[in-house]
C-alpha cells in the first residue's frame, strides 16, 4: 500500500507517541569486585587481595588496567605491593586517582591477586578499593572492603642462666627472639642490659 506524504508524515510523528524506544550504542562500564579478603579480616603480616573483573560482554572493548588504594595505609606501603611479582606503578588510572595501577601485560584473564606487606604497619583499620579501565577509557571501582591489621611485636627471652644463678667469672648468656612468622621482618638489632649498661 502507497502512502501520501501528508500519511508518512503522520507516521514518523507517531514513533514519539508510541514510545518507541531508539537503541543505544556503545559498550556498558566495566565491573569488579574484590573476593577476598572479606570484610572484617585480620590480617597478620602478608596480605593476599583477590579481585574479579569483566569487559562488557555484549561490546568490544576489554580490561586495559587495575589499580588498587588502600585508605590509611603508610605512606609509600607501594613499594611492597604486587601483582604476579611485579612491583606496581603510580599515579593516575583513567580519571580515578589511585595508589598503584598494572597494565595488562602482568595478568591474564578475568581474575587478579595482589600481595601486600602488613608486617610493619600499625594496628587498625584500613578499607581496600580496587578500580578497572578498559579500552574504551571506562572505569569502575568495586565496593570497599575494610580489614585490620594486629601485627605482634618480636618476642625475646633468656633461656640460660636462670634468675637466682651465682656467677664467677665468665658467665653465658643465652636468648631466644623471634619475629612474626608470616610476616616479612627480620630481628635488626639486638641489645643486652647488664643493670644500667646496654651491649650490642
Amino acid at each position: 500500500m502507497k502512502l501520501s506524504l501528508l500519511a508518512k508524515v503522520i507516521a514518523l510523528s507517531m514513533v514519539g507517541t508510541l514510545g518507541i524506544v531508539q537503541p543505544a550504542f556503545g559498550d556498558a562500564n566495566p565491573t569488579v569486585s574484590i573476593s577476598s579478603p572479606s570484610t572484617g579480616t585480620t590480617a597478620k603480616g602478608k596480605l593476599a587481595i583477590s579481585t574479579r573483573f569483566a569487559a562488557d560482554p555484549s561490546g568490544t572493548a576489554t580490561i586495559n588496567d587495575i589499580g588498587i588504594s588502600i585508605a590509611n595505609a603508610p605512606v609509600n606501603y607501594t613499594g611492597t605491593l604486587t601483582l604476579n611479582g611485579v612491583t606496581a606503578g603510580s599515579g593516575i588510572l583513567g580519571t580515578t586517582n589511585v595508589d598503584a595501577y598494572w597494565s595488562d601485560q602482568y595478568w591474564s584473564g578475568s581474575s587478579a591477586t595482589f600481595y601486600v606487606d602488613t608486617t610493619s604497619w600499625p594496628a587498625g583499620s584500613y578499607s581496600i578499593a580496587v578500580t578497572v579501565l578498559d579500552t574504551n577509557n571506562r572505569s569502575a571501582t568495586s565496593t570497599p572492603v575494610v580489614f585490620s591489621t594486629a601485627n605482634a611485636n618480636p618476642t625475646v627471652s633468656i633461656s640460660s642462666p636462670p634468675t637466682g644463678t651465682t656467677a664467677k667469672g665468665k658467665l653465658a648468656i643465652s636468648t631466644r627472639f623471634a619475629v612474626v612468622p608470616v610476616g616479612g621482618d627480620e630481628i635488626d638489632t639486638v641489645l643486652w642490659a647488664l643493670d644500667r649498661w646496654f651491649l650490642r
